[in-house]
């Protein structure tokens, strides 16, 4: 199964056929609730490995280095039995480790576009980023960075390899490549259904670490929230499918999630 059958009519199904599995890998995509979620993984499902991609190395391609990261990786993995990893991973990359272990069961998150690029907006400028000037002097104002194609369709970009996807065959190809999607919007009922599939249900300890509680959208001009808008369909289209399925299943999820607690609890 994958995250295509999480449907009304089908939550126990699903929880049933996808829970477990050998080793899970989450394509983190930047600024959509992941540094968080990889500690919980570490914590919660080990053998961990941070695929660390260490930019600014002299005379390598970014391209190059998330590749000799992933090969490390690879490496590692032969003699050693992860259960869980994560990283800022592109479609090549992720394809090279399916490749490499084909029983991988891939999960992702998504958020809002408009606020993911905004979000990276400020991050890139932030002490936080490898080199915050160099991207101060490509993109001296918001307005600057979403009038670029390196803001747009960034979802997209990680999970088909493509910007310019249609919006209809990103959602296709988005639900039936991810055992799990959850959404950044809906954090803490995504959170513990993941949990649920990868160990057992619990709420997640470490701080979500996406803008707190602020809206990222606030104070920005209406005409550059509809340009980013319009230069991020694709993503736009699978956040909102993302977000239809948990409006279907959140009653029956709940549900199944409080039934599944009780049975637990018994058991022990």
């Amino acid at each position: 199964m994958n995250f295509a059958d999480l449907r009304p009519g089908r939550v126990r199904d699903y929880i049933d056929a996808v829970k477990g599995g050998e080793f899970w890998l989450f394509q983190h995509i930047p600024k959509t609730a992941g540094s968080s979620l990889a500690a919980e993984l570490a914590a919660n499902r080990p053998p961990y490995r941070n695929i660390h991609i260490s930019f600014g190395q002299p005379g390598a391609a970014p391209e190059q280095q998330r590749d000799a990261a992933v090969q490390a990786f690879l490496e590692e993995a032969r003699g050693r039995q992860f259960r869980s990893a994560s990283g800022h991973l592109r479609f090549r990359n992720v394809e090279a480790i399916l490749a490499a272990m084909p029983h991988t069961r891939l999960f992702t998150f998504v958020r809002e576009p408009v606020s993911r690029v905004i979000s990276e907006y400020n991050y890139c400028r932030s002490p936080e980023h490898h080199n915050p000037e160099a991207f101060a002097r490509a993109f001296p104002t918001l307005e600057d960075f979403a009038a670029s194609v390196e803001s747009s369709n960034k979802m997209a970009l990680y999970i088909t390899g493509e910007r310019n996807v249609k919006p209809d065959e990103l959602v296709d190809f988005a639900f039936r490549r991810f055992a799990f999607i959850g959404s950044q919007k809906i954090y803490g009922l995504s959170f513990r259904l993941l949990s649920t599939l990868l160990w057992y249900e619990t709420e997640q300890q470490a701080r979500l670490r996406v803008s707190g509680n602020r809206d990222p959208r606030s104070g920005v001009a209406a005409e550059t929230l509809k340009m980013i808008r319009q230069a991020n369909r694709a993503d736009l289209a699978l956040f909102n499918a993302v977000s239809a399925v948990y409006r279907a299943c959140r009653d029956e999820i709940i549900t199944e999630l409080r039934r599944r607690r009780a049975a637990r609890r018994q058991a022990s």
